[in-house]
């Protein structure tokens, strides 16, 4: 007679379940199978399975409660017959071909199955591999209600609400998103600016900036700043006063403005230099034209200088304004030039810094000087008239006539 006895177990009354400390039911050195007898707490128990190194099922609940840490006794063999012997081995054969049986029926059975080895059904009742490897393949063909996996989703139902729960709905809203034939990409509009990187090309023929600032005649701005993250504005262009174009330069210093006004006049703050300026001068665009009397008297009013410009400080020759507007006022311009008061970030506030100054149309003085110079001229004709009747007389006086 054999036995094992190595650990301790538990058992309650009522159950069929042993539990072991220290145990190890399953070395096949131990050799406990099914069928054995336990003896534990006063108690004779049959061994009906061995689930696992620490535990093992009884045939009948248990009648005694064993305490944990109870020693015990499996008796794994006797003396016996050898008809005793056979009827042993021939249960444990008839134990391997009924699990080789069941194998078989998992392997090779179609649709569902249910393995009962040793008489008692196991936890797995459900298709065979042999059906779940046709389900597979079919499947893989036929959709059957299912989605062929051939098919790369091209059989689903509802292609527009699959995408909806995915959340890849197409659309123009929140949390949809965008074909590639979407008319938004093609375009600018609604976008609500941001910053490019790189050259931009503008191919077309118009290209239109929409001011969305009423006050100041729909101002709108094109600034030039420097680079690498400096933001120095260096110069900008601005539409003003409802078409007055202005350009500003030196915004870093001391800022310059070039205004093209709505009435076609242009205002320069510095030198302007050119091959030439033609004037209009045209009879046929002129009316009103009268002569200028008295021409040497006013030039006798008027003087000529060398000054230099306060703004800029620039050398200069002319007349005075001022000393011109009280002989030929017709070409002493009153200016007033108004400069938009600017925020931080250079668009108008709707106030202005006024200058008021006079300016002179040159033209004016050359033709004052042409009459000057022929009323002059005239005033030598006659003084040579008298002075050659002078030298006549003195002659006869002095009796050197000939």
């Amino acid at each position: 007679m054999a036995w094992y006895r190595t650990g301790t177990v538990q058992l309650t009354k009522g159950s069929t379940t042993v539990t072991g400390n220290g145990t190890n039911f399953t070395d096949s050195a131990a050799g406990v199978n099914p069928g054995d007898m336990l003896m534990a707490g006063g108690a004779f128990m049959e061994v009906a399975g061995v689930n696992s190194a620490t535990t093992l099922t009884l045939a009948v609940p248990s009648d005694v409660t064993v305490p944990a840490g109870s020693p015990f006794i499996i008796v794994t063999s006797f003396q016996m017959s050898n008809s005793s012997l056979s009827k042993k081995v021939a249960a444990a054969m008839d134990r391997i071909l009924q699990s080789i049986a069941n194998w078989m029926t998992l392997l090779t059975q179609t649709g569902n199955v249910t393995i009962t080895p040793y008489g008692s059904d196991v936890s797995y009742s459900g298709r065979s591999w042999k059906e779940m490897n046709t389900q597979i393949d079919n499947n893989a063909t036929a959709t059957n209600g299912k989605l062929a996996k051939s098919g790369n989703l091209s059989d689903v139902a509802d292609a527009a609400k699959s995408r909806t729960n995915l959340g890849v709905a197409y659309g123009t809203d929140a949390g949809t998103v965008a074909q590639g034939n979407d008319a938004r990409l093609s375009t600018l509009d609604g976008k609500s600016g941001g910053t490019v990187v790189g050259n931009v090309n503008i191919e077309g023929t118009v290209v239109n900036f929409r001011s969305n600032t009423p006050s100041g005649g729909w101002p709108f701005l094109l600034r030039f700043l420097a680079g690498q993250g400096n933001n120095v504005p260096y110069a900008q262009i601005n539409q003003e006063q409802s078409g007055q174009l202005t350009i500003s330069t030196n915004l870093s210093g001391t800022a310059r403005y070039f205004a093209f006004k709505t009435n076609g006049g242009l205002d320069v703050p510095g030198t302007v230099t050119c091959t030439s300026v033609v004037q209009t001068s045209d009879r046929n665009k002129k009316e009103n034209i009268v002569k200028i009397e008295d021409a040497l008297d006013k030039v006798e009013k008027l003087n000529g200088y060398t000054f230099d410009y306060i703004d800029g400080k620039i050398e200069s020759a002319g007349v005075i304004a001022q000393e011109l507007q009280e002989v030929l006022p017709e070409v002493v311009k009153k200016n007033v030039v108004r400069t938009p008061v600017r925020d931080e970030i250079g668009l108008p506030t709707g106030e202005f810094d006024e200058d008021t100054y006079l300016s002179v149309d040159y033209s004016g003085p050359v033709a004052l000087l042409i009459e000057a110079v022929k009323d002059l001229n005239c005033k030598i004709s006659k003084q040579d008239l008298i002075i050659s009747e002078l030298q006549k007389r003195i002659k006869a006086i002095d009796g050197l006539d000939a």
